[in-house]
C-alpha cells in the first residue's frame, strides 16, 4: 500500500470473519496515514445493544 499524502488516510479491510467464535462477523481494518499506520480490531461479541461491532483494540505504528 502506498504512503498517502499528508493529511489523508487510507482505510483497508484486512479481514472479515468470525474471530471470537460467536458465529457473527468480526473485522480487522488497516488505516494508513502520512505519519504511520494503525490496525483496528472490531469484535461482534463485545458490541453493545443496537450495534453490530465494537472497537476492542487499536495498535498504532508511527513513522517519519
Amino acid at each position: 500500500m502506498n504512503k498517502p499524502e499528508y493529511g489523508t488516510n487510507i482505510l483497508a479491510v484486512d479481514f472479515v470473519g468470525d474471530l471470537d467464535g460467536d458465529m457473527l462477523p468480526d473485522l480487522l481494518l488497516n488505516e494508513v496515514g502520512s505519519n504511520g499506520s494503525s490496525m483496528l480490531l472490531f469484535l461482534s461479541s463485545k458490541a453493545e445493544t443496537g450495534f453490530l461491532l465494537k472497537l476492542v483494540r487499536k495498535v498504532t505504528h508511527a513513522c517519519c
